[in-house]
C-alpha cells in the first residue's frame, strides 16, 4: 500500500476547508496532540500527549486541595517497565512522594511528612536520645594502674589518666567516661559522659617465663624470657646461669620436646613451622607424651587428644574443656609437650633458687618483655642451667630452670694434611754478610764456584740473624742488599692437627745431595759451617723464570721452621706463582712479586687487637730472643728483628686470586729477660707460656669481614713462630678478595680471650 507522509513541523489549523482538499502542512483538529517533541523521541510527528486527562479518586491526603491546601507537583520520575509514574509533591500541610499505577489507575502513597495527620496517614517516627547507661560502659584497672575502657553501644573514652601506681590492697577506683553516641539516636555523634567503677588488684610478684635459648654454640648463646601482663611494676629483670654442676633437685631432661606458647582456640600444631612440617612426635601416642604447663605441672591425658591430621599439615593436640576456659588454658601458657620415653631422669639436678645464688647474674635493660641476653665466655660441649628473674616492690620472682648445652669443641685447626707458606723476616744485613751476587766485585773474582769462602759468605747471608730466628710475619719479598729484595719463606703443615708445635713435622731430610743457587754448585755442604739441606717439599713456578731454592739450617736443620730463600738479584721481574709440595699433603700455591710489574698487586696487612673478657690479662704480641730463635724481638744485640721492622703482618703483593698466609703470636704473661749472647737488654721480654691457654675460649675476627667467605683463621695452642711456646693465629686469605678489590688495605684482626 501506498503510503502518505506529511511534516507537521510548521502546521496549522484548518477547519473551513473539506478533508479531502486540506493543504500540506495542515490539519483539521489537534487535541491532546504535541508534534516539536514527543515522549517516545517521534520528532515532528503528531502524538497524543499523555497524562493530561484528569484521573479520579485523587482525594488523598498529600494530593487533595482539601487535605493539603496548595498542594503542587515539583517533579516526577517515569517507571515504563513498571508502567508507574512517581510525583514528588509539596503542599501546606504535607510533602510527599506518590506513586501512580498506569495499568489500574490508581495512585499510592510512598512516604509522607505531614504536620496534620488523619488516622489514615503513616505515625511520624520519633528518634530516642542516647543516655550514658544505655552503652553499658565496663572499666578495668591492671596491677599497675592501667585503665581499661568497653562498651556494648558506642565508643567509649577514659577522661580519667591511668592511675600509674601499684597498690598494696584491693583498691576501688572511679573512671570517667565520655561515650561517642552511636548512629540511630537524635544525639548521634554528640557525646555522653557518666562514671563507672572498677577495681585494682594488689600488686603481686611478677609472673616470668623462661623461653627456649637460642643462638648456642661452642662459646656463647642468647638467653630469652618473658613477663606476662598480670605482672607489675617491674624494676629489674634479667639471668643466672651457671655450668650444672649438681643440686638438690630431681628433675627429668628430654631429648625433644615441644613448647606451645600459643593456641588458636584451644589447639596447637606441634611442629617445627612451615615449610618444614616437621613434626618431632610423628607416630607417638598419647600415652607416651608428657604434657606440663608453665609451672610444671603435669596436664593428665585425660585433658588432651593427641590428632594425626591428613595431609601436609603437621599433628595436633587439642585441649578438652574439662581443662577449662579457654582464658584458663592461655594463663596456662607455655605448654611443654614431651616424649616420656626419652627423658632422662637427673637426681643431682640444680633448683632455681640454687642457680641464683650460684650463678652469675645477667641484667637486661631496658625494661621490656619479652626479654634476651647474649651471653659468651662459655665453655664447649658444657651443660648450664639457667633462670630468668623479674623484680617489683612485692618481690623477686624465679622462672622454671631451662637447661642448655654449648656445642662440642669446634677449633679451628690448622688441616693436618696441608701445607702453608709462611714469611721470614730478617734484619738489615752488615758490610760481612754482602749477597753472594756481589762477592766478584770485593776482590773475591779469583774464587771458584766450591770455594768455601764464596760459601760461606752465602751461607752467612742466609742463616741465623737474617732468618731463620724470625719466620711468620713481613712479606715474602725482604729488603736486603740484593737487587730487588729476596724472597725468604718456611713451609709448615697443620700436623695432627691438635695445634700443637711438637706435632708439626719438619720439611727437610737431612740429605747431603748437592745443592745449586743457580750459577754455583755447593758439592756435600755438610762439612759447612751453615749447612744447605734440601727439603722434602718440591717446588714449581710459573712466571717469567724458574727460581733457584736454598735452604739454611742454622745447627739442626731438621725442624719445621727451617727457612728458604730465592736470590731475586739473578731472577726476571715480575710475578711467580710457587706451588709447594709434598706427597701425602694438599699442595699450596702463593705468589711473590720481582721487581717492577705492571699488573695490578694486591696487599693486605694486619694490625693485632687484643681484648678479653673475664678475669686475667689483655693478650700482646708475644717477643723472645732464647740464644737460637727470636720472635719480635724490639731491642738487643745485634739488628731488631722485630714485626714493625719487618714490615708488619703482611700477605702479597700479588695477583688477584692467590693467596697467602701469616701467623699472630701472643702471650699473656711477661717473662724474665733470657740468658745468652742474645738475650734481651732492655725489653723486659723473652718467650713465655700461655698458663692454661683453651682454644676454645678464644674469639677471632677481622672487622667488617666474614670468616670463610673473606678468609680463614686456625688456632695453635703453641705456634711454630715462637717453636712452640706461645698460642698464635695463623691467617690464610687472598688480598685481593679480602680488600674487596682495592690494590692495599690494613685489616684489624680482632683476638679476644674470655678468661
Amino acid at each position: 500500500m501506498a503510503q502518505s507522509k506529511r511534516s507537521f513541523s510548521q502546521a496549522r489549523l484548518e477547519r473551513d476547508l473539506d478533508d479531502r482538499i486540506v493543504p500540506k502542512g495542515t490539519y483539521r483538529d489537534a487535541l491532546n496532540i504535541s508534534i516539536d517533541t514527543s515522549e517516545d523521541a517521534n520528532v515532528g510527528v503528531i502524538e497524543n500527549l499523555k497524562g493530561n486527562e484528569l484521573i479520579a479518586n485523587q482525594n488523598i491526603t498529600g494530593l487533595s486541595s482539601s487535605s493539603n491546601p496548595n498542594a503542587k507537583v515539583i517533579g516526577s520520575y517515569a517507571h515504563p517497565e513498571g508502567n508507574r509514574i512517581y510525583y514528588f509533591v509539596t503542599g501546606d500541610k504535607s510533602d510527599g512522594i506518590f506513586e501512580h499505577n498506569l495499568k489500574d489507575n490508581t495512585i499510592k502513597t510512598i512516604i509522607i511528612d505531614s504536620s496534620d495527620f488523619i488516622a489514615s496517614s503513616p505515625t511520624k517516627v520519633t528518634l530516642p536520645t542516647f543516655a550514658f547507661s544505655d552503652a553499658v560502659v565496663v572499666g578495668t584497672v591492671t596491677k599497675d594502674g592501667t585503665i581499661g575502657v568497653s562498651a556494648t553501644l558506642g565508643i567509649p573514652f577514659s577522661l580519667t589518666p591511668d592511675f600509674g601506681a601499684s597498690v598494696s590492697t584491693n583498691t576501688t577506683r572511679v573512671i570517667q567516661v565520655q561515650v561517642t553516641v552511636p548512629s540511630g539516636y537524635s544525639n548521634t555523634g554528640k557525646f555522653v559522659t557518666g562514671t563507672v567503677t572498677a577495681t585494682q588488684a594488689a600488686i603481686a610478684a611478677p609472673v616470668v617465663n623462661i623461653l627456649d635459648c637460642t643462638d648456642i654454640t661452642a662459646n656463647s648463646v642468647t638467653l630469652n624470657a618473658e613477663y606476662t601482663n598480670d605482672s607489675a611494676g617491674v624494676t629489674a629483670i634479667g639471668f643466672y646461669y651457671t655450668t650444672n654442676t649438681g643440686g638438690s633437685s630431681t628433675v627429668t631432661n628430654f631429648t625433644n620436646e615441644h613448647v606451645i606458647r600459643s593456641l588458636s582456640g584451644r589447639s596447637a600444631n606441634l611442629s617445627s613451622g612451615a615449610p618444614l612440617w616437621t613434626d618431632p612426635f610423628d607416630g607417638v601416642a598419647a600415652s607416651d607424651l608428657t604434657v606440663k604447663d608453665k609451672d610444671g605441672t603435669t596436664i593428665t591425658s585425660s585433658q588432651y587428644d593427641y590428632q594425626n591430621l591428613l595431609g601436609p599439615q603437621p599433628n595436633t593436640i587439642y585441649f578438652k574443656s574439662n581443662l577449662g576456659t579457654v582464658d584458663q588454658v592461655h594463663a596456662k601458657l607455655p605448654i611443654t609437650v614431651s616424649q616420656t620415653s626419652t627423658g632422662t631422669t637427673v637426681t643431682n639436678a640444680l633448683t632455681a633458687a640454687q642457680v641464683q645464688s650460684s650463678g652469675t647474674n645477667a641484667t637486661v635493660t631496658p625494661i621490656t618483655s619479652p626479654f634476651s641476653k647474649a651471653i659468651t665466655g662459655l665453655s664447649a660441649g658444657t651443660t648450664y642451667a639457667v633462670v630468668a628473674y623479674a623484680t617489683n616492690s612485692a618481690g623477686t620472682t624465679l622462672s622454671s630452670i631451662k637447661y642448655f648445652t654449648t656445642v662440642a669443641s669446634s677449633i679451628r685447626r690448622v688441616p693436618s694434611n696441608k701445607l702453608y707458606v709462611l714469611p721470614v723476616a730478617i734484619g738489615t744485613d752488615t758490610a760481612a754478610n754482602q749477597p753472594h751476587a756481589a762477592i766478584g766485585t770485593s776482590g773475591q773474582a779469583g774464587n771458584t764456584a766450591t770455594d768455601n769462602y764464596f760459601l760461606n759468605q752465602a751461607a752467612r747471608h742466609f742463616n741465623g740473624e737474617t732468618m731463620s730466628k724470625n719466620p711468620g710475619y713481613g712479606p715474602l719479598a725482604k729488603t736486603s742488599n740484593s737487587a730487588g729484595g729476596d724472597i725468604f719463606f718456611t713451609i709448615i703443615s697443620g700436623g695432627t692437627g691438635d695445634g700443637v708445635y711438637s706435632n708439626i713435622p719438619n720439611m727437610t731430610n737431612g740429605s747431603t745431595t748437592d745443592v745449586t743457587d743457580g750459577d754455583h754448585t755447593f758439592t756435600n755442604p755438610t762439612s759447612q759451617q751453615n749447612s744447605f739441606r734440601d727439603t722434602h717439599a718440591s717446588f714449581s713456578f710459573v712466571g717469567p723464570a724458574t727460581p733457584q731454592i736454598l735452604q739454611n739450617s742454622v745447627g739442626n736443620f731438621d725442624q719445621p721452621w727451617s727457612a728458604h730463600v730465592i736470590d731475586v738479584s739473578e731472577e726476571s721481574s715480575g710475578f711467580y706463582a710457587m706451588t709447594v709440595s709434598r706427597s701425602g699433603y694438599t699442595s699450596n700455591t702463593t705468589q711473590f712479586k720481582i721487581g717492577t710489574v705492571s699488573n695490578a698487586a694486591f696487599t693486605s696487612t694486619f694490625t693485632a687487637n687484643f681484648a678479653k673478657t673475664g678475669t686475667g690479662a689483655v693478650p700482646f704480641l708475644a717477643a723472645g730472643r732464647n740464644g737460637s730463635h727470636e720472635f719480635n724481638v724490639p731491642s738487643g744485640s745485634g739488628t731488631a728483628h722485630n714485626v714493625a721492622n719487618a714490615g708488619g703482618f703482611v700477605i702479597g703483593p700479588m695477583e688477584a686470586g692467590f693467596k697467602g698466609a701469616v701467623i699472630i703470636s701472643f702471650a699473656n704473661t711477661v717473662g724474665a729477660n733470657a740468658t745468652g749472647s742474645d738475650s734481651i737488654a732492655s725489653s723486659g721480654i723473652s718467650f713465655t707460656s700461655f698458663p692454661s691457654f683453651d682454644a676454645s675460649k678464644l674469639d677471632v675476627s677481622i672487622s667488617g669481614k666474614t670468616v670463610g667467605v673473606d678468609y680463614d683463621y686456625y688456632i695453635f695452642d703453641s705456634a711454630p713462630v715462637n717453636f712452640g711456646t706461645n698460642p698464635g693465629i695463623l691467617i690464610e686469605c687472598a688480598p685481593s678478595v679480602l680488600n674487596s678489590s682495592t690494590t692495599a688495605v690494613t685489616h684489624t684482626v680482632n683476638i679476644t680471650y674470655n678468661y
